[in-house]
Protein backbone atom coordinates (compact mmCIF):
# COMPACT_ATOMS: atom_id res chain seq x y z
CA UNK A 1 0.00 0.00 0.00
CA UNK A 2 1.10 3.06 -1.12
CA UNK A 3 1.97 6.01 1.46
CA UNK A 4 0.56 8.95 -0.85
CA UNK A 5 -2.98 8.94 -0.38
CA UNK A 6 -6.08 10.31 -2.46
CA UNK A 7 -6.61 14.72 -1.49
CA UNK A 8 -9.40 14.59 1.04
CA UNK A 9 -12.56 16.01 -0.14
CA UNK A 10 -14.56 17.81 2.51
CA UNK A 11 -18.22 17.13 2.85
CA UNK A 12 -20.79 20.16 0.80
CA UNK A 13 -23.09 21.29 2.73
CA UNK A 14 -26.65 20.47 1.82
CA UNK A 15 -28.56 23.36 0.13
CA UNK A 16 -32.06 23.46 1.02
CA UNK A 17 -33.86 23.08 -2.03
CA UNK A 18 -37.04 25.35 -3.02
CA UNK A 19 -39.04 22.72 -4.34
CA UNK A 20 -38.06 20.04 -1.66
CA UNK A 21 -40.12 19.56 1.57
CA UNK A 22 -39.43 21.53 4.57
CA UNK A 23 -36.61 20.07 6.49
CA UNK A 24 -35.43 17.88 3.15
CA UNK A 25 -32.11 17.79 1.68
CA UNK A 26 -31.51 17.89 -1.62
CA UNK A 27 -27.71 16.47 -2.38
CA UNK A 28 -25.35 19.10 -5.26
CA UNK A 29 -22.76 17.88 -7.47
CA UNK A 30 -19.41 18.34 -5.85
CA UNK A 31 -16.86 20.44 -7.89
CA UNK A 32 -13.47 19.59 -7.89
CA UNK A 33 -10.78 22.69 -7.56
CA UNK A 34 -9.12 23.73 -10.77
CA UNK A 35 -6.12 23.14 -11.30
CA UNK A 36 -3.15 25.56 -12.63
CA UNK A 37 -3.17 26.99 -16.26
CA UNK A 38 -1.44 25.08 -19.13
CA UNK A 39 1.66 27.14 -20.10
CA UNK A 40 1.40 29.06 -23.34
CA UNK A 41 2.28 27.51 -26.40
CA UNK A 42 5.34 29.01 -28.03
CA UNK A 43 4.87 30.94 -31.72
CA UNK A 44 5.77 29.43 -35.28
CA UNK A 45 9.24 30.55 -35.97
CA UNK A 46 8.05 29.18 -39.32
CA UNK A 47 5.25 31.44 -39.57
CA UNK A 48 7.18 34.48 -38.75
CA UNK A 49 9.40 33.96 -41.52
CA UNK A 50 6.81 32.95 -44.11
CA UNK A 51 5.63 37.02 -42.71
CA UNK A 52 8.71 38.12 -43.17
CA UNK A 53 9.24 37.19 -47.02
CA UNK A 54 5.83 38.20 -47.96
CA UNK A 55 5.83 41.30 -46.33
CA UNK A 56 9.54 41.90 -48.23
CA UNK A 57 8.48 40.92 -51.28
CA UNK A 58 5.47 42.90 -51.72
CA UNK A 59 7.71 45.58 -50.45
CA UNK A 60 10.50 45.07 -53.02
CA UNK A 61 7.43 44.49 -56.22
CA UNK A 62 6.46 48.12 -54.49
CA UNK A 63 10.16 49.44 -55.19
CA UNK A 64 10.37 47.67 -58.62
CA UNK A 65 6.58 49.40 -59.56
CA UNK A 66 7.90 52.67 -58.68
CA UNK A 67 10.92 52.35 -60.61
CA UNK A 68 8.95 50.75 -63.68
CA UNK A 69 6.50 53.58 -63.89
CA UNK A 70 9.44 56.20 -62.79
CA UNK A 71 11.32 55.04 -66.44
CA UNK A 72 7.88 54.97 -68.49
CA UNK A 73 7.50 58.48 -67.22
CA UNK A 74 10.57 60.08 -67.77
CA UNK A 75 10.96 58.25 -71.20
CA UNK A 76 7.63 60.14 -72.27
CA UNK A 77 9.62 63.59 -71.81
CA UNK A 78 12.89 63.27 -73.48
CA UNK A 79 13.61 65.06 -77.02
CA UNK A 80 13.13 61.74 -78.81
CA UNK A 81 9.67 60.87 -77.16
CA UNK A 82 8.59 64.67 -78.41
CA UNK A 83 9.79 64.53 -81.97
CA UNK A 84 8.26 60.80 -82.22
CA UNK A 85 4.72 62.00 -80.66
CA UNK A 86 4.97 65.27 -83.48
CA UNK A 87 5.59 63.16 -86.65
CA UNK A 88 3.22 60.56 -85.30
CA UNK A 89 0.28 63.27 -85.01
CA UNK A 90 1.69 64.34 -88.53
CA UNK A 91 1.28 60.66 -89.69
CA UNK A 92 -1.72 60.23 -88.54
CA UNK A 93 -2.91 63.44 -90.25
CA UNK A 94 -3.54 65.65 -86.91
CA UNK A 95 -2.48 68.89 -87.14
CA UNK A 96 -3.61 69.68 -83.99
CA UNK A 97 -2.18 67.00 -81.82
CA UNK A 98 1.47 68.03 -83.82
CA UNK A 99 0.90 71.65 -83.17
CA UNK A 100 0.29 70.61 -79.41
CA UNK A 101 4.18 68.98 -79.51
CA UNK A 102 5.77 72.32 -80.02
CA UNK A 103 7.67 74.16 -77.11
CA UNK A 104 5.68 77.36 -78.58
CA UNK A 105 3.50 78.69 -81.55
CA UNK A 106 4.97 78.81 -84.65
CA UNK A 107 6.42 82.05 -85.65
CA UNK A 108 4.75 83.65 -88.74
CA UNK A 109 0.97 83.80 -89.89
CA UNK A 110 -1.23 80.22 -89.96
CA UNK A 111 -2.25 80.51 -94.03
CA UNK A 112 -1.12 77.08 -94.06
CA UNK A 113 -2.11 75.91 -90.44
CA UNK A 114 -5.70 76.96 -90.48
CA UNK A 115 -8.11 74.60 -89.99
CA UNK A 116 -8.77 71.92 -92.59
CA UNK A 117 -5.50 72.55 -94.53
CA UNK A 118 -3.74 70.49 -93.68
CA UNK A 119 -6.09 67.63 -93.04
CA UNK A 120 -6.95 67.96 -96.87
CA UNK A 121 -2.92 68.27 -98.19
CA UNK A 122 -1.53 65.22 -100.17
CA UNK A 123 2.20 64.11 -100.06
CA UNK A 124 2.74 63.20 -96.26
CA UNK A 125 5.27 61.73 -94.22
CA UNK A 126 4.16 58.24 -94.44
CA UNK A 127 7.48 56.92 -91.67
CA UNK A 128 10.25 58.14 -89.75
CA UNK A 129 13.13 56.31 -87.98
CA UNK A 130 15.21 58.69 -84.95
CA UNK A 131 18.55 57.90 -85.54
CA UNK A 132 20.19 59.64 -82.53
CA UNK A 133 20.18 63.51 -80.47
CA UNK A 134 22.47 65.34 -79.47
CA UNK A 135 21.92 67.66 -75.97
CA UNK A 136 23.22 70.97 -74.96
CA UNK A 137 21.45 71.79 -71.59
CA UNK A 138 18.60 73.23 -72.09
CA UNK A 139 17.93 72.21 -76.29
CA UNK A 140 18.64 69.42 -77.70
CA UNK A 141 19.16 68.39 -81.51
CA UNK A 142 17.27 65.18 -82.80
CA UNK A 143 18.32 63.66 -86.17
CA UNK A 144 15.53 61.96 -87.91
CA UNK A 145 14.97 59.87 -91.10
CA UNK A 146 11.60 60.93 -92.49
CA UNK A 147 10.03 59.28 -95.50
CA UNK A 148 7.91 61.65 -97.59
CA UNK A 149 5.90 61.49 -100.75
CA UNK A 150 7.83 58.24 -101.80
CA UNK A 151 11.21 60.44 -100.64
CA UNK A 152 13.99 59.20 -97.54
CA UNK A 153 15.78 61.85 -96.38
CA UNK A 154 17.01 63.12 -92.81
CA UNK A 155 16.30 66.39 -90.83
CA UNK A 156 17.93 67.76 -87.66
CA UNK A 157 14.71 69.20 -85.74
CA UNK A 158 15.43 71.24 -82.36
CA UNK A 159 14.10 70.47 -79.50
CA UNK A 160 13.93 72.89 -76.02
CA UNK A 161 13.41 71.98 -72.28
CA UNK A 162 10.25 73.27 -70.92
CA UNK A 163 10.31 73.01 -67.44
CA UNK A 164 9.66 69.93 -65.25
CA UNK A 165 6.71 67.77 -64.84
CA UNK A 166 5.44 66.04 -62.27
CA UNK A 167 7.83 67.73 -60.15
CA UNK A 168 10.57 65.18 -61.17
CA UNK A 169 10.78 65.31 -64.91
CA UNK A 170 12.42 67.28 -67.44
CA UNK A 171 9.87 68.04 -69.89
CA UNK A 172 10.67 68.81 -74.08
CA UNK A 173 8.97 69.91 -76.70
CA UNK A 174 9.87 70.74 -80.64
CA UNK A 175 11.26 74.08 -80.93
CA UNK A 176 8.58 76.32 -83.77
CA UNK A 177 11.33 77.15 -85.85
CA UNK A 178 11.72 73.63 -86.80
CA UNK A 179 8.95 73.81 -88.75
CA UNK A 180 9.60 74.46 -92.65
CA UNK A 181 8.50 77.90 -94.08
CA UNK A 182 6.63 79.11 -97.25
CA UNK A 183 7.05 82.66 -99.16
CA UNK A 184 3.85 83.34 -100.53
CA UNK A 185 3.95 85.64 -103.49
CA UNK A 186 0.55 86.77 -104.69
CA UNK A 187 -0.07 90.35 -105.18
CA UNK A 188 -3.31 90.77 -106.87
CA UNK A 189 -6.85 93.06 -107.81
CA UNK A 190 -9.02 93.25 -104.81
CA UNK A 191 -11.56 91.12 -106.10
CA UNK A 192 -9.06 88.20 -105.71
CA UNK A 193 -8.55 85.84 -102.96
CA UNK A 194 -6.53 83.04 -101.73
CA UNK A 195 -7.46 79.25 -101.22
CA UNK A 196 -4.96 76.40 -99.98
CA UNK A 197 -6.13 73.11 -100.11
CA UNK A 198 -10.08 74.30 -100.99
CA UNK A 199 -10.12 76.18 -98.09
CA UNK A 200 -10.40 79.98 -98.30
CA UNK A 201 -7.93 82.31 -96.33
CA UNK A 202 -9.39 85.53 -95.89
CA UNK A 203 -6.70 86.76 -93.29
CA UNK A 204 -4.27 87.01 -96.15
CA UNK A 205 -4.49 90.32 -97.24
CA UNK A 206 -1.12 91.06 -98.41
CA UNK A 207 0.94 90.84 -102.10
CA UNK A 208 3.61 88.98 -100.30
CA UNK A 209 4.39 87.51 -96.97
CA UNK A 210 7.38 85.86 -95.55
CA UNK A 211 8.20 83.00 -93.02
CA UNK A 212 4.68 80.75 -93.40
CA UNK A 213 5.16 77.94 -91.04
CA UNK A 214 3.14 74.95 -92.51
CA UNK A 215 4.10 71.05 -91.55
CA UNK A 216 5.29 68.92 -93.77
CA UNK A 217 3.21 68.02 -97.31
CA UNK A 218 1.99 69.15 -100.18
CA UNK A 219 -0.82 72.12 -100.37
CA UNK A 220 -2.08 73.58 -103.22
CA UNK A 221 -2.23 77.29 -102.79
CA UNK A 222 -5.37 78.39 -105.49
CA UNK A 223 -6.42 82.25 -107.00
CA UNK A 224 -9.94 82.72 -106.25
CA UNK A 225 -11.35 85.60 -108.25
CA UNK A 226 -10.86 87.07 -111.58
CA UNK A 227 -12.02 87.93 -114.64
CA UNK A 228 -11.86 86.98 -118.47
CA UNK A 229 -9.12 89.83 -118.56
CA UNK A 230 -7.02 88.54 -115.74
CA UNK A 231 -6.37 85.21 -113.66
CA UNK A 232 -3.78 83.00 -112.11
CA UNK A 233 -2.59 79.39 -112.06
CA UNK A 234 -2.59 77.53 -109.52
CA UNK A 235 0.62 76.55 -107.75
CA UNK A 236 1.71 73.60 -105.57
CA UNK A 237 4.65 73.31 -102.87
CA UNK A 238 5.83 70.85 -100.98
CA UNK A 239 7.46 72.17 -97.54
CA UNK A 240 10.09 69.24 -95.68
CA UNK A 241 11.55 69.27 -92.33
CA UNK A 242 15.21 70.74 -92.28
CA UNK A 243 14.56 72.99 -95.42
CA UNK A 244 16.67 76.05 -95.50
CA UNK A 245 14.81 78.90 -96.22
CA UNK A 246 11.48 79.46 -97.57
CA UNK A 247 10.19 77.29 -100.03
CA UNK A 248 8.77 79.79 -102.68
CA UNK A 249 4.97 79.54 -104.07
CA UNK A 250 4.75 82.55 -106.30
CA UNK A 251 1.15 83.00 -108.37
CA UNK A 252 1.06 85.76 -110.74
CA UNK A 253 -1.76 87.32 -111.88
CA UNK A 254 -1.29 87.69 -115.61
CA UNK A 255 -3.72 89.11 -118.45
CA UNK A 256 -5.48 86.62 -120.56
CA UNK A 257 -5.43 86.80 -124.34
CA UNK A 258 -8.79 89.10 -124.04
CA UNK A 259 -7.42 90.80 -121.66
CA UNK A 260 -4.15 91.74 -123.21
CA UNK A 261 -5.44 92.57 -126.47
CA UNK A 262 -7.43 94.88 -124.64
CA UNK A 263 -4.38 96.59 -122.83
CA UNK A 264 -2.30 96.32 -126.05
CA UNK A 265 -5.66 98.80 -127.68
CA UNK A 266 -5.51 101.06 -124.75
CA UNK A 267 -1.29 101.72 -125.18
CA UNK A 268 -2.21 101.90 -128.94
CA UNK A 269 -4.92 104.48 -128.73
CA UNK A 270 -2.66 106.62 -126.06
CA UNK A 271 0.27 107.12 -128.68
CA UNK A 272 -2.18 107.93 -131.17
CA UNK A 273 -3.10 110.84 -129.54
CA UNK A 274 -0.20 112.00 -128.56
CA UNK A 275 1.16 111.69 -132.16
CA UNK A 276 -2.57 113.14 -133.06
CA UNK A 277 -1.32 116.69 -131.31
CA UNK A 278 -0.10 119.36 -133.61
CA UNK A 279 2.93 120.61 -131.30
CA UNK A 280 6.58 119.85 -131.34
CA UNK A 281 6.34 118.82 -127.76
CA UNK A 282 2.65 116.18 -127.74
CA UNK A 283 1.70 115.35 -123.84
CA UNK A 284 0.25 114.99 -121.37
CA UNK A 285 3.40 111.52 -120.29
CA UNK A 286 3.79 111.18 -124.34
CA UNK A 287 7.22 111.19 -123.81
CA UNK A 288 8.64 111.98 -127.00
CA UNK A 289 9.62 115.68 -128.61
CA UNK A 290 11.34 117.77 -131.17
CA UNK A 291 12.76 121.04 -130.03
CA UNK A 292 12.28 124.29 -132.59
CA UNK A 293 15.69 125.86 -133.03
CA UNK A 294 15.50 127.61 -135.94
CA UNK A 295 12.66 130.07 -134.53
CA UNK A 296 10.53 129.87 -137.29
CA UNK A 297 7.22 130.43 -136.44
CA UNK A 298 5.53 126.84 -137.91
CA UNK A 299 1.53 127.10 -138.31
CA UNK A 300 1.23 123.36 -139.41
CA UNK A 301 2.41 120.54 -137.32
CA UNK A 302 1.99 117.03 -138.27
CA UNK A 303 3.45 113.80 -136.93
CA UNK A 304 3.57 110.41 -138.38
CA UNK A 305 4.30 106.77 -136.79
CA UNK A 306 6.93 105.16 -139.03
CA UNK A 307 7.36 101.88 -136.26
CA UNK A 308 5.05 101.31 -133.62
CA UNK A 309 6.99 100.35 -130.83
CA UNK A 310 6.45 96.71 -129.00
CA UNK A 311 5.56 96.61 -125.21
CA UNK A 312 5.08 93.29 -123.29
CA UNK A 313 2.70 93.43 -119.92
CA UNK A 314 4.13 91.37 -116.63
CA UNK A 315 1.97 90.18 -113.74
CA UNK A 316 0.00 92.71 -111.68
CA UNK A 317 2.55 94.29 -108.82
CA UNK A 318 0.68 96.17 -105.93
CA UNK A 319 3.95 98.51 -106.56
CA UNK A 320 4.26 99.85 -110.10
CA UNK A 321 6.83 102.78 -108.62
CA UNK A 322 6.76 106.09 -108.82
CA UNK A 323 3.51 108.18 -109.54
CA UNK A 324 1.49 104.76 -110.74
CA UNK A 325 -1.19 103.06 -109.63
CA UNK A 326 -1.02 99.20 -108.89
CA UNK A 327 -1.81 97.14 -112.29
CA UNK A 328 0.29 95.24 -114.89
CA UNK A 329 3.41 96.83 -115.54
CA UNK A 330 4.30 97.79 -119.82
CA UNK A 331 7.33 97.02 -120.10
CA UNK A 332 8.94 98.79 -123.05
CA UNK A 333 10.29 96.15 -126.00
CA UNK A 334 11.61 97.57 -128.82
CA UNK A 335 11.62 101.74 -129.73
CA UNK A 336 8.91 102.80 -132.57
CA UNK A 337 10.03 106.19 -134.36
CA UNK A 338 7.89 108.86 -135.50
CA UNK A 339 8.53 112.01 -137.90
CA UNK A 340 7.69 115.63 -137.38
CA UNK A 341 6.59 117.50 -140.28
CA UNK A 342 5.96 121.59 -140.20
CA UNK A 343 5.75 124.19 -142.43
CA UNK A 344 5.18 128.32 -141.94
CA UNK A 345 5.53 131.35 -143.87
CA UNK A 346 5.55 134.96 -143.10
CA UNK A 347 6.00 137.93 -145.91
CA UNK A 348 9.01 137.22 -147.52
CA UNK A 349 9.35 133.30 -146.82
CA UNK A 350 8.05 130.13 -146.63
CA UNK A 351 9.90 127.65 -144.74
CA UNK A 352 9.62 124.11 -143.94
CA UNK A 353 11.38 121.65 -141.13
CA UNK A 354 11.06 118.09 -139.85
CA UNK A 355 12.73 115.69 -137.71
CA UNK A 356 12.53 111.98 -136.55
CA UNK A 357 12.46 110.89 -133.05
CA UNK A 358 12.25 107.44 -131.24
CA UNK A 359 9.16 106.50 -129.19
CA UNK A 360 8.62 103.95 -126.32
CA UNK A 361 5.82 103.79 -124.01
CA UNK A 362 6.26 102.46 -120.70
CA UNK A 363 3.35 102.61 -117.64
CA UNK A 364 0.29 100.09 -115.97
CA UNK A 365 -2.49 98.53 -116.97
CA UNK A 366 -5.66 98.18 -115.00
CA UNK A 367 -9.22 97.59 -115.33
CA UNK A 368 -11.07 99.74 -113.31
CA UNK A 369 -14.89 99.06 -115.22
CA UNK A 370 -13.48 96.11 -117.22
CA UNK A 371 -11.94 97.35 -120.09
CA UNK A 372 -7.92 98.55 -120.36
CA UNK A 373 -6.61 101.66 -118.83
CA UNK A 374 -3.13 102.77 -119.47
CA UNK A 375 -1.49 105.25 -117.72
CA UNK A 376 2.10 106.39 -118.55
CA UNK A 377 4.66 108.70 -116.57
CA UNK A 378 5.87 111.63 -117.16
CA UNK A 379 9.38 111.41 -117.92
CA UNK A 380 12.18 114.29 -117.67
Amino acid sequence: MSDSQPPVVPPVEPVPSVDAAPGSLVPQPVVAPAGPPAPPQPRSRRGLFIGLIVGGAALLLLILAGVIVSGVLAGQRTPEASVARLLQSVIDGDSAAALGELAGAPNGPDFLLADGVYEASSGGITDYRIIGSDRNFDTAIVRVEITQDGDTYTADLQTENTGRELVFFDSWRVAPESLPTVRIDYPRPADMSLAVNGVEIPSFTTGTVLGVPALPGTYTLDAVGGTENYGAESVTVSPRFGSAGDLDAELPVTLTEAGAASAQAAVNAHLDGCLAQATFTPGPACNFAISNTSGYPYTTITWTLNARPTVTFEAYTGNSGSSLSAGWPVVPGDDGSATLSASGSDASYEYTGSGTVNVFQTGVITFPDGTAVFTSPELD
